[in-house]
């Protein structure tokens, strides 16, 4: 690449031979967060760590002669002979090729036998060609997370979930193309297994394990011809909801992304090494991870005197309050923003909710009966993306991302 020009990810997939998704992950975990887009500009000061991630080097040692004959494994002679073939003038008396010559190496090395033959599959591949694999410990299955009975997701829904990622990406000019089942029976197997074995020897029997158990099927089984990875994350956030499980507010939509490519990519084990029966070892590994990363759905109310709890609803909530000084009675008004009959063309007008009560005084506290039905009329309740652990400020608001989809088939149920 010319002196002053600059990479993006997508083009140094296309150089390195490297799949894009293999990349991303590689650039993210390098620590350049921003490379989950391919179309993300790499910044200058960040070019040498990423081209040493990729096994690449930079575009002044490619100008060498030296470094080509390196990668083709010729020797000068041989070099020599190339350049000759591929219409190259060279005197041969520099180190360097002449200007334009790059391009036309490239090219040959894309196309070359030779080089795809000794190339590793992935960065990863790149990273161990060098050591010995030594094979995983044997798996030794056990629980992760607490035993409960789950409440599953059937494959009707699953496709209704993909319907509407397929309606919601057609608005943002990101279609699912082809859209629509590939593969109805894959879709039936996928959303069966979490369920494998009987209720009381369940082989997947907490929340976190069926819910990693779903998205690697729904990821590796291809029933849709298009949107898999999209489909099975947002699958899991609904599986989660419907289990009265959330992901944590440390979570953001660029690590779901990297996540779910790693688990497309099978690059959630330690690529050091080897492993008999992979699956089984995945989903354990994307389960400790879901569990790390998700928590329980919290409802119930906690002491608060009006005094906080006015400053929760103003700052926190945009929340206006009238207060009547002659018989103490305050109302508490929240404009809520309501989704419109399809839940991904914005919002309709806001609606004034109300609530009003006679508080006790500033610091005393506020009946915990009282505190439910406020939070239930001002719509700031588990059912809008509020449970108590975000109301009361020990978590913050999920990711909007998170919050837009982890409710899906409520949403679509209340239109």
């Amino acid at each position: 690449m010319a002196s002053g020009s600059t990479y993006t990810v997508r083009s140094l997939a296309s150089r390195s031979g490297f799949d894009l998704e293999d990349v991303i992950i590689e650039l993210v975990r390098t620590g350049l967060i921003y490379a989950v887009d391919p179309k993300a500009t790499i910044r200058h000061e960040d070019e040498r760590s990423a081209l040493a991630a990729l096994g690449m080097h930079s575009a002044s040692e490619e100008r060498k002669k030296a470094y080509w004959r390196a990668e083709f494994s010729m020797s000068e002679q041989e070099f020599s002979d190339l350049l000759v073939q591929l219409h190259i003038e060279d005197s041969g008396r520099t180190r360097v090729l002449p200007k334009g010559a790059q391009a036309k190496i490239r090219a040959y090395a894309a196309a070359s036998v030779r080089a795809k033959r000794t190339m590793p599959a992935s960065p990863s591949e790149l990273k161990v060609s060098g050591i010995n694999r030594r094979v995983a410990p044997p798996l030794v299955w056990h629980q992760i997370g607490q035993r409960r009975v789950n409440d599953f997701l059937g494959a009707d829904e699953v496709e209704t979930i993909h319907q509407m990622l397929e309606a919601d990406a057609d608005l943002a000019a990101d279609p699912i193309s082809p859209p629509g089942v590939r593969n109805p029976d894959m879709l039936e197997s996928a959303c069966s297994r979490p369920q494998t074995g009987m209720p009381k020897d369940a082989k997947y029997p907490t929340v976190e394990m069926a819910a990693a158990a779903l998205v690697h099927s729904l990821v590796h089984n291809h029933p849709f011809h298009n949107g898999n990875k999209r489909s099975a994350l947002v699958a899991m956030m609904v599986f989660l909801d419907r289990n009265n499980h959330w992901l944590r507010d440390t979570v953001e939509q660029a690590g779901l992304y990297l996540w779910i490519l790693e688990v497309a990519r099978h690059r959630v084990l330690d690529d050091r090494f080897t492993y008999d029966n992979r699956a089984d070892y995945e989903v354990l590994a994307m389960a400790d991870w879901i569990r790390k990363n998700s928590r329980a759905v919290e409802r119930s109310e906690r002491p608060i005197t009006w005094r906080q709890l006015r400053t929760i609803l103003v700052q926190d909530y945009d929340c206006s309050i009238d207060a009547r000084p002659s018989s103490g009675k305050v109302t508490i008004h929240r404009s809520q923003r309501v989704f419109s009959r399809n839940v991904f063309r914005g919002f309709r007008k806001g609606v004034d909710r109300l609530f009003s009560f006679t508080p006790a005084g500033e610091g005393k506290e506020v009946g915990l009966g009282t505190v439910k039905a406020m939070r239930v009329a001002l719509c700031l309740t588990d059912e809008f993306n509020i449970d108590s652990a975000i109301f009361y400020g020990s978590q913050k608001s999920p990711d909007d991302f998170i919050s837009k989809y982890q409710k899906l088939l409520r949403d679509l149920a209340r239109v």
